[in-house]
C-alpha cells in the first residue's frame, strides 16, 4: 500500500482570489489619478517574469525542496527602486516608487521581500491593477530583524507595488522572490476544493478552543500546511506554533527551516461562518513571520514562535497538551485540507503507537500515532501539521502523513507524530520540554489558555433556520440593502448587548463589485429605537469582488460567491446596551453593491433599518423588503464578562503593591499566599504570570512601555485586581 506525506498531493482548480493580507495597517494607495498613470507605462518599465512551464516545478534543482502542498513556483529576483519601475517626488517631498510585475498566465502572484526596512511614516501597498485586492499599508511596524516580509497571494497575473517614502526617511526595499501561482486552492463560486466528505468546523460540535488555535500556514509563498498555537506552563501567552517539520524542508535542516519560518504567513479563523456553505471565510486575520524554537526532523516535529502575539480581535486560543504514552478514547483533528476553510475529522477509535515509514524523509521508529479510520471527515494535502486532540481537547500529536487510499475513503490510515517522543532531547533546540515547560514543573498534561482577560464575541441576529435572501431572485436590480433605484443610501443593523468595545466588524456582501471611485462608509450609531448619535465612521475596503468574465482569459465563472470580510476599526468604539452598525453607499455607484440579508423566519423580529429622507425606518417598511430581516453586519465586541472566580478591584489590605507608580520592579505583598499572579494590559492582553512561593512576589515591568496595567491576584476563594502605573 502506498505511503504518502499529505503535503505532496497536487490539485487542479479554477481561479482564486485573495483578500487583504497579514497584519497590515489600513489605508489606500495614492489617489486614482496617480494610479492611472501606470496604464501608460512602457513595456520597459514593466517587470516580466520568465515564461513558466509546469515541468519547471519538478526540474528546477536550485529550489529548496519544501514539503507542504505546493501551489506556486518561485522566481528569484532583485527588484529595487534603483533598477526598475517608476520613481517621482510628490508635492510634500515624499518619494514614490511604483513597479508593475507580471507573470503571464499566473493564477496568483505573491512576493517575498528579502530587504524590508521602513522608517517614519513611510508606507508600502501591493494591489491588483483594478484595485480589487489591496494589501497594506505595511509600515515600520512590519520591520523584522532579518528584514524579510512575505505577502499574501493576489489573484491574477499582475500586481502593482507602491512605496511611499516619507521625506528624509532612508528605508530599504528589495523584492527577492516573485511566486507564480500555478494551482489554485480556493475556487469560485464553490471555493471549496477539499473532498466532499470533509466536515466544516462551523457545522460540527467542535470545542471552541480547538477551533480557534488552528491556522492555515503558507511557507515561502509556495507551499501550505496546517498548525496550532500551543500553551506553555508559564501560561504567559507566548505564541508558540506547532506543526510538521516536513512543511519547511523534506531534509528539515535547521538552517533552511529558520529561513523558511521567517517567510511564513499564518491565517487564523479561516472558516465558513454560521455553517453557511456558500460563504467563504475571512482571510483578513493573518500574521507574517516566525522563528524556529525546536526542530526534530526524525520525528517530523517543529515548534516555532510567531513574531507577534495574535491581537485580541483575532480571538485565538492556545491549546493544552498531553504527553502521556498511551491514549484512550477517540481523538480528532482540526485542519485546512487543500488550503480550504477549516475542517474537522473524528476517529473511529483510540490511536495506536506505531512506526510510520516514508521514502521522502527519514523518520525514527515508533514515534507516531496511527488513526486507523475516521467516523467523520478525512485529511488531505495541506492538512500536514494539524494537531491531534485527545478527548480532553489537549494536543497529543501533529499530522505527518498517511497511507493510500486517500480522498473520501474513511478507512484511510493517518500518522500523527507523538509529542511525547519529542518532549526531551539532547538540547533545547531538539525538544519541546524547554519551551512548553519553562517552569520545569514536570507536568504531563496542561490545559489550554485564553490569552486575553476579556474575550471577543461576534454578534449576529441571524438564527439557524432563517432564510438567506438573494436580491436577484426577487428584486431585479435592487438590493435589499445596497444599490437600488429608490434613492436609499444607508442601511443599519440593530444590536442589544451588555455593552463593551467594538474592535471591528464582519460584513458579508451578497455582491460587491469594486470601483475605485465608489466610497462606502461603515458607521456606528448610539440610539434606542433608531440610530441617533454617530460614534464612529470609517471607509470600507471592499474585498468581495465580482469580475467580468472577459477580464481573465481561460477562467470560467459566472458570479463570485459571497465572502466573509472583516474590517478592523481604526480605534475601538465603546458602546452601551443598544447600538447600530450601518453601511452608507454613494448616491451614484459605478458598480453594484449589496449586503447579504436573511429573512427572520425564526424570530419574526426585524433588526434591519434604512434611512429615507433623513429619517430611519424599519427595513420591513421598505418597498423593497416588506418583511422582517437581519443584515450580515456582525460587529466584533470585546466584552468584560466576569470569570468563574469572583473578581473585584480592591483597595483592601489583602493585596499591597509597592512602589506604585513604578519605573521597573514591583513587590506584591499579600496576607496569604496566592495561587497565581497575572499581569494584563488595559486591553486585557496577558503579559506575565507568576506562581508565588510565599506571600511576597516580584514582578518585572522595566521592559514594558509607560502606561496603566492591571495585576490580578488569585486566591483560593476569590481574586483581586489592582491597577499599576508604569512611569
Amino acid at each position: 500500500m502506498k505511503k504518502r506525506i499529505f503535503a505532496l498531493l497536487f490539485i487542479i482548480s479554477s481561479f482564486c482570489c485573495w483578500t487583504n493580507a497579514q497584519r497590515s495597517y489600513g489605508g489606500f494607495p495614492l489617489h486614482e489619478s496617480s494610479a492611472s498613470s501606470l496604464r501608460s507605462l512602457t513595456n520597459d518599465e514593466w517587470v516580466e517574469m520568465p515564461p513558466f512551464d509546469l515541468s519547471m516545478v519538478q526540474k528546477d534543482s536550485s529550489q529548496l525542496k519544501i514539503g507542504g502542498l505546493q501551489f506556486a513556483h518561485a522566481f528569484k529576483t532583485q527588484l529595487t527602486p534603483q533598477n526598475c519601475g517608476e520613481s517621482k517626488i510628490l508635492n510634500d517631498g515624499s518619494k514614490l516608487w511604483r513597479v508593475k510585475i507580471r507573470s503571464t498566465e499566473a493564477l496568483s502572484i505573491n512576493l517575498i521581500f528579502d530587504k524590508f526596512h521602513l522608517e517614519g511614516d513611510s508606507k508600502l501597498f501591493i494591489y491588483s491593477p483594478d484595485y480589487s485586492t489591496i494589501l497594506g499599508a505595511y509600515t515600520k511596524e512590519n520591520n523584522r530583524l532579518d528584514s524579510i516580509l512575505a505577502t499574501t497571494p493576489i489573484g491574477g497575473d499582475e500586481v502593482i507595488v507602491e512605496y511611499i517614502e516619507e521625506d528624509g526617511a532612508t528605508g530599504e526595499i528589495s523584492i527577492g522572490q516573485v511566486n507564480h501561482g500555478f494551482r489554485d486552492f480556493r475556487a469560485f463560486p464553490s471555493f471549496g476544493l477539499a473532498a466532499e466528505c470533509n466536515a466544516d468546523v462551523s457545522c460540527q460540535d467542535v470545542p471552541d478552543g480547538s477551533r480557534r488555535c488552528v491556522a492555515l500556514m503558507i511557507v515561502n509563498g509556495t507551499n501550505m500546511c496546517s498548525g496550532s498555537l500551543i500553551n506553555n506552563t508559564q501560561e504567559d501567552g507566548t505564541p508558540y506554533f506547532l506543526t510538521a517539520a516536513h512543511c519547511f524542508s523534506l531534509t528539515s535542516d535547521t538552517l533552511s527551516a529558520s529561513y523558511l519560518a521567517s517567510t511564513c504567513l499564518y491565517f487564523f479563523n479561516y472558516e465558513t461562518p454560521y455553517c453557511l456553505p456558500n460563504v467563504q471565510g475571512s482571510l483578513e486575520m493573518s500574521l507574517s513571520g516566525s522563528t524556529v524554537r525546536a526542530i526534530l526532523s526524525t520525528n517530523d516535529m517543529i515548534l516555532m514562535k510567531l513574531d507577534e502575539k495574535p491581537p485580541v480581535e483575532y480571538n485565538t486560543y492556545y491549546a493544552g497538551w498531553n504527553i502521556s504514552p498511551s491514549i484512550e478514547g477517540t481523538v480528532y483533528t482540526v485542519h485546512h485540507p487543500r488550503g480550504d476553510v477549516k475542517k474537522f475529522a473524528r476517529s473511529l477509535s483510540a490511536p495506536i503507537p506505531t512506526t510510520f515509514n516514508n521514502s521522502d524523509i527519514n523518520l525514527t521508529t515508533n514515534v507516531h500515532w496511527i488513526v486507523s479510520g475516521w467516523e467523520k471527515g478525512v485529511t488531505e494535502g495541506g492538512s500536514s501539521g494539524s494537531p491531534l486532540f485527545d478527548s480532553d481537547n489537549r494536543i497529543i500529536g501533529a499530522l505527518t502523513g498517511g497511507y493510500e487510499p486517500s480522498g473520501c475513503d474513511l478507512k484511510s490510515r493517518d500518522a500523527f507524530y507523538r509529542i511525547n517522543t519529542a518532549w526531551k532531547g539532547r538540547n533545547e533546540n531538539r525538544s519541546l520540554y524547554s519551551w512548553l515547560d519553562p517552569t520545569q514543573s514536570g507536568r504531563t498534561t496542561l490545559d489550554g489558555l485564553e490569552p486575553y482577560q476579556y474575550s471577543c464575541e461576534r454578534l449576529s441576529n441571524y438564527q439557524k433556520g432563517d432564510k438567506l435572501f438573494y436580491s436577484e431572485e426577487h428584486l431585479d436590480e435592487n438590493f435589499i440593502a445596497g444599490s437600488n433605484e429608490l434613492e436609499i443610501y444607508e442601511f443599519a443593523e440593530k444590536f442589544d448587548s451588555d455593552g463593551g468595545l467594538l474592535l471591528g466588524c464582519y460584513l458579508i456582501a451578497e455582491e460587491a463589485t469594486y470601483h475605485a471611485e465608489d466610497t462606502i462608509w461603515m458607521k456606528i450609531y448610539d440610539g434606542d429605537l433608531f440610530p441617533e448619535k454617530l460614534l464612529h465612521k470609517q471607509r470600507v475596503r471592499i474585498t468581495s469582488t465580482q469580475y467580468d468574465a472577459n477580464d481573465f482569459s481561460e477562467k470560467e465563472f459566472i458570479q463570485l460567491s459571497s465572502r466573509d470580510n472583516y474590517l478592523n476599526f481604526t480605534t475601538p468604539v465603546e458602546v452601551d446596551s443598544t447600538f447600530f452598525v450601518a453601511i452608507e453607499i454613494p448616491q451614484k455607484m459605478k458598480k453594484r453593491f449589496g449586503i447579504l440579508a436573511a429573512e427572520a423566519t425564526s424570530s419574526n423580529v426585524n433588526t434591519a433599518y434604512f434611512k429615507s429622507e433623513d429619517s430611519w425606518k424599519q427595513l420591513s417598511e421598505s418597498p423593497i423588503a416588506q418583511r422582517n430581516f437581519s443584515l450580515f453586519l456582525n460587529p466584533l465586541m470585546q466584552t468584560q464578562k466576569k470569570t468563574s472566580i469572583y473578581d473585584t478591584y480592591s483597595d483592601e489590605h489583602r493585596v499591597q503593591i509597592y512602589p506604585n507608580p513604578t519605573s521597573g520592579e514591583v513587590q506584591i505583598i499579600c496576607d496569604e499566599q496566592p495561587s497565581k499572579i497575572e499581569l494584563f494590559s488595559m486591553r486585557g492582553e496577558i503579559l506575565n504570570v507568576v506562581y508565588p512561593q510565599s506571600k511576597i512576589s516580584t514582578l518585572q515591568m522595566d521592559q514594558l512601555p509607560c502606561g496603566i496595567y492591571v495585576v490580578r491576584v488569585v486566591f483560593e476563594s476569590h481574586s483581586e485586581r489592582v491597577k499599576i502605573i508604569k512611569q
